[in-house]
């Protein structure tokens, strides 16, 4: 797209957007190396102890923040293809809104995963609902409110893109 025809606005978008973009792949790598860095320490913990690994709660909670950061990994990704769709200039596009609802998905999910585990964790370990007593519950409501808030406008994106479709085929 030629940045010459673009309006400022459009171009600060592009530039914000660039931005934005190189940090969350900057994020994604690093939380792919503290995956890294979790996981194998635990594999050599429990290769070096025997079968029985460096104690059920050490392996648990590394299990819970191998899969929380993967989580967060794959909230980063979302985010980096957004950005990747506002880069090149396709504001109003379906895919934008597609990647807009899939965010306010993960919005909406990414505060209950930590908790839930969490609870299942304490379940199989204590058969006690600490993390439900434990846990504040108003990041959560939030975060659900937010993905939901996320997923209308993504909807409003792709009727838009619809929209102006329809009246590009328009005389």
């Amino acid at each position: 797209m030629n940045t010459h025809t673009l309006s400022p606005r459009r171009i600060r978008i592009q530039q914000i957007s660039r931005v934005f973009r190189i940090l969350c792949r900057f994020l994604l790598v690093f939380t792919m190396l503290i995956c890294i860095g979790i996981g194998i320490p635990v594999y050599l913990l429990s290769a070096r102890s025997g079968s029985q690994g460096p104690g059920l709660y050490t392996g648990g909670t590394t299990a819970i923040g191998i899969i929380t950061f993967a989580y967060w990994g794959a909230g980063l990704w979302m985010l980096d293809r957004l950005f990747s769709v506002l880069v090149s200039g396709r504001l109003f596009d379906p895919e934008s809104g597609r990647w807009l609802k899939r965010i306010g998905f993960w919005i909406g999910t990414a505060l209950l995963l930590p908790w839930s585990l969490r609870m299942a964790w304490d379940m199989a370990l204590y058969g006690a609902l600490g993390a439900i007593r434990d846990a504040p519950l108003a990041p959560i409501v939030g975060g659900f409110f937010v993905g939901a808030f996320l997923i209308m406008l993504g909807w409003v994106l792709e009727e838009g893109s619809e929209l102006q479709a329809e009246q590009e085929l328009t005389v």
